[in-house]
């Protein structure tokens, strides 16, 4: 298992080429324990089909990657419950207005400082998390939350 100080022996990071495409998961990535999970799965799927087909080799490389991905899903839950356990609440209401003003500014949204903000801030990143998760634009949660306000229903 390898972390960004001391690369492991199947780390793809250190084995890419030059020009080859990438992707990096994080352990502050909520997903990122999960879909680590699921690939090992499929590694290890693969290194079934390769012991079938006589690639000894190949089967025991997958499986030792596998269980290394394992190994980083662990670790990745582990360090987000020791660095990243905090409540939303715990980041409090001007690190809440400062991340909804300035989302509004890039999608041009309108929402800016007032004495309501605070109150709305929390509100309006659940309904961001909302649209995030059904796969919607950002700003339909955002709508949705203020047509609720609006309603009366917020």
């Amino acid at each position: 298992m390898g972390t960004k100080a001391n690369p492991g022996d199947y780390d793809g990071y250190a084995k890419a080429e030059r020009d080859e495409p990438i992707f990096v998961l994080l352990a502050r990535d909520a997903s990122a324990p999960e879909l680590v999970r699921e690939w090992a799965s499929q590694r290890r799927r693969r290194g079934v089909e390769r012991a079938f087909n006589s690639d000894t080799e190949g089967a025991v490389a997958d499986i030792h990657q596998a269980a290394d991905a394992e190994e980083c899903a662990l670790r990745m839950e582990s360090w987000r419950k020791e660095y990243r356990s905090a409540p939303l609440e715990a980041f409090g209401t001007a690190e809440l207005e400062d991340a909804l003003v300035k989302f509004s500014r890039q999608h041009g949204l309108g929402v800016e400082r007032s004495e309501h903000l605070g109150k709305l801030s929390l509100q309006m990143v659940m309904g961001m998390v909302h649209a995030a998760v059904a796969g919607e634009p950002l700003e339909h949660g955002v709508a949705r939350v203020g047509a609720g306000i609006l309603s009366g229903q917020g």
